[in-house]
């Protein structure tokens, strides 16, 4: 929590509040990049080298480090019950690099290109992979993930199932339930 809260302080000053007049002469604001936004030296270092080295080489090194070590114990362990739950891990991960690395292709374009007509559909592109990686996990689980079923069943099963009532009684003006909860 400490290392995110460090590495999102720059934020915060990279967007400032500008006053600005509009056409009618009413008073409004914008928001505008302040110089820090602009410093190419800062976005190449922040945007580019930080954000590749905390927000994608090193999630993907740790779930492959954790991917492998999973697959390891399996393999020993030789349950069938738990080969699904790999498989499903194993999915997952892929969707992950898959659907993330055109985020931090986007951030290499924007150093390169420097051209923002193109960027502006890789950035799209990028964003509605992240909400599809999200979608394919739930997915992969329901596919090949047994114990994820099993749960999801239990869960949803309880939704259906009538609850069970409580006799009430009065005191004064007000309802509370009984002692000895009895379930009519």
């Amino acid at each position: 929590m400490v290392i995110c809260i460090l590495y999102n302080i720059p934020h915060f000053f990279e967007l400032e509040k500008v006053p600005c007049i509009a056409n009618d002469e009413t008073l409004s604001a914008q928001i505008c990049p302040t110089d820090i936004r602009l410093d190419p030296a800062y976005y190449a270092i922040y945007y580019t080298y930080m954000y590749t080295t905390f927000l994608a080489i090193g999630p993907l090194a740790l779930l492959i480090l954790l991917n492998v070590c999973v697959v390891f114990t399996v393999i020993t362990k030789g349950s069938e019950s738990d080969e699904s739950d790999t498989m499903s891990l194993i999915l997952v991960v892929f969707f992950f690099i898959f659907c993330n690395f055109t985020a931090l292709l986007v951030n290499f374009m924007e150093i390169i290109l420097n051209n923002p007509k193109i960027l502006v559909y890789f950035v799209d592109l990028s964003n509605l992979l992240v909400v599809i990686n999200g979608t394919a996990n739930f997915f992969c689980y329901l596919c090949f993930g047994a114990s994820f079923r099993h749960t999801l069943k239990k869960i949803l099963s309880g939704f259906w199932k009538e609850k069970p009532k409580l006799i009430w009684t009065m005191n004064g003006n007000e309802k509370i339930p009984d002692s000895h909860h009895t379930l009519l």
